[in-house]
């Protein structure tokens, strides 16, 4: 008899992947048959993990098929009417959005085909990837939402993970008040970005038709989602599955968030490319310097002001990773106590780090928490800002600023958190927090018993 199958669907990006692999490794042995679900490029990697990976993505030769109906159609108007600037761009638009829709809902029908042949008992679906519930809402089966950055939807008693707001112990009119206008900021963003959409939209299609594409919020309602605005634009609501423990967030918002802090969420053992550590000073303490996987705004300034930081002491060696080998050359010359790299393996750095300098990715701040190594973040945008204030919170790091960053602040940074034994005793007690959670036991109990409330 085959195995229930549990499906996780996630936004297509590693730190994600990584999140959710011991979660995954538990249910698996638990007698579940998971299943990664999403575009190509992660496959190789989510196979190597011992996992199965099912690519729904859109098809590219019926893309090139409607990229050709379109053409041809362009081609015509040019021949039999001469079009204006606005008409050429209505035009556009219109077939921009035809062809969205065309290949959302092919893809749409092949997921739902594949999943009436093999029906899964639970989808594990990011928040990120809201849109992509709404097979699973049309042939109604169950789903527990993946929260991996403490995401909330608009609610005045939490304050946007965006926002570098620590809640007070208690939670006053003041506070709510605070919260409140820090959602105001990002809800109005995306807001005027909804209106802009919609004019361009009405533009192309005329004012006096509806025709102004399929609406992936009005879809998730038709089939019983409830979607709500959230930092990143929209969510679907549901119970969460929050991919930390819950001594990590903010002490006030563990009882306001509900669902289930599934626990640690980091795979210690996961697989890697290796590094030449002979390069390395391990005589001297190790500081490493990583800011993810993809330039964000204002990263370019964090690299040379942490090389010349580590030129100013030559007591340390600093390890730096970036994202292509032209920024290797951007910060040639180099000291002879740094390294720069365009890869690192992060697990077996940071077993072995004595300072983590980052972006305050989620996933990156995990793993960091788990070797006990303090942190200095330096957060650029999205939820690094509030991961960030976290970190502070607990006395795990420091936060810095990029957009007054220098070698002669991260100098000093380096040395408070280096010297000041007592971000090591802190990371080290949250460290231990974290340990006795590396099973995901609470988030393991908690999908099996949905389970059984769901038969």
């Amino acid at each position: 008899m085959k195995a229930p199958t549990i499906l996780v669907v996630l936004y297509p990006e590693m730190s994600k992947a990584h999140t959710s692999f011991r979660l995954s490794k538990r249910l698996k042995e638990s007698g579940y048959r998971i299943v990664y679900v999403g575009p190509s490029r992660p496959k190789p990697h989510i196979l190597m993990h011992g996992f199965e990976y099912k690519v729904l993505e859109p098809d590219g030769t019926f893309q090139q098929k409607i990229a050709a109906e379109h053409q041809l159609l362009l081609q015509k108007q040019k021949t039999t009417s001469g079009l204006g600037k606005l008409g050429k761009l209505r035009l556009h638009v219109r077939l921009q959005t035809e062809m969205e829709d065309r290949l959302q809902e092919d893809l749409r029908e092949r997921t739902e085909a594949w999943l009436k042949s093999e029906p899964p008992v639970l989808v594990l679906l990011d928040t990120l990837v809201w849109e992509k519930s709404i097979p699973f809402l049309k042939l109604k089966i169950p789903m527990l939402i993946l929260n991996t950055c403490l995401t909330a939807a608009v609610n005045w008693k939490i304050p946007p993970v965006f926002s570098g707001i620590v809640p007070p112990e208690r939670g006053g009119l003041l506070s709510r008040i605070k919260n409140l206008a820090a959602w105001g900021k990002i809800s109005a963003g995306y807001w005027w970005e909804d209106f802009t959409t919609y004019v361009k939209k009405r533009m192309a299609f005329g004012f006096a038709s509806m025709g102004t594409g399929f609406s992936p919020v009005k879809e998730a309602r038709k089939y019983g989602g409830v979607v709500r605005r959230c930092e990143y634009g929209y969510r679907l609501k549901g119970t969460e599955l929050h991919m930390m423990p819950p001594q990590f967030d903010f002490p006030t918002l563990t009882a306001v968030r509900g669902g289930c802090y599934v626990g640690t969420c980091v795979e210690p053992k996961r697989i890697e490319m290796p590094v030449d550590m002979k390069k390395i000073n391990l005589s001297k303490p190790l500081v490493y310097c990583s800011a993810g996987s993809h330039p964000l705004p204002g990263l370019h300034k964090l690299y040379p002001a942490v090389v010349e930081a580590a030129r100013r002491l030559p007591h340390i060696h600093l390890l730096v990773k970036v994202f292509n080998e032209g920024d290797v050359e951007k910060l040639k010359p180099l000291p002879d106590n740094v390294t720069v790299v365009t890869w690192a393996p992060q697990i077996k750095i940071l077993s072995r780090a004595a300072l983590f300098i980052t972006h305050g990715g989620s996933s990156s701040v995990r793993e960091s928490i788990y070797f006990g190594v303090p942190m200095i973040v330096f957060p650029s945008c999205w939820d690094q800002t509030g991961i960030a204030s976290r970190v502070k919170f607990h006395h795990l790091g420091v936060k810095g600023d990029l957009g007054t960053i220098d070698a002669g602040m991260v100098g000093d940074f380096i040395d408070q958190v280096l010297n000041d034994q007592s971000y090591r005793q802190s990371v080290n007690q949250m460290r231990d927090v974290f340990r006795l959670q590396e099973d995901c036991a609470q988030g393991v109990d908690f999908i099996l018993g949905f389970l059984k409330s769901h038969r």
